[in-house]
């Protein structure tokens, strides 16, 4: 099988449609102008056999907004309730896990910094702040985002959203 670069939007005229029993897509299309974020979920639904799952993970909740954002370009973040009305009645939602819980609390703290210093700072010359801890750090937040996924089947909030959908049949 060989690599295409394809446009998410227009996904249909690359595949026919009900082509795939399954579709995984994240962090795609927050990328996407508002309106442009709906044809891209209606054209992977599209591509859907009836009764095909589509999992997907978008950056969550406009709180968690920070300087990654902008240094990658994302045009939003997403709620259980903007997801359901971009949904609408297309597909069934089958899972909705907003995480990580645990790790919350400090990213909220170090975006809402960030969204202090956006305030005064040159746009065009910000980076990302997501970068890879040390691997005793890393293997810390594995534990407990781990843990979390384990132990808890319901999350009031998170930094990112995942959800699947299902075609009906």
């Amino acid at each position: 099988m060989a690599i295409q670069l394809l446009d998410i939007t227009s996904l249909t005229e690359a595949f026919p449609v009900e082509s795939f029993d399954f579709i995984t897509s994240h962090d795609t299309i927050c990328f996407l102008k508002e309106g442009q974020d709906k044809t891209a979920l209606v054209n992977l639904l599209a591509l859907l056999k009836p009764g095909g799952l589509l999992l997907m993970n978008l950056p969550a909740l406009t709180a968690f907004y920070g300087t990654h954002d902008v240094a990658l370009g994302m045009q939003g973040r997403y709620s259980k309730k903007s997801i359901k009305r971009l949904v609408g009645d297309t597909a069934g939602i089958k899972e909705f896990i907003y995480w990580p819980f645990f790790l919350s609390p400090p990213i909220l703290l170090a975006r809402t910094v960030q969204k202090i210093e956006l305030l005064f700072r040159d746009k065009t010359k910000i980076v990302s702040d997501v970068k890879m801890p040390a691997t005793p750090v890393n293997e810390l937040f594995y534990a407990m985002t781990s843990f979390e996924n384990m132990h808890m089947s319901a999350k009031p909030w998170g930094s990112s959203l995942f959800f699947v959908l299902q075609k009906p049949s």
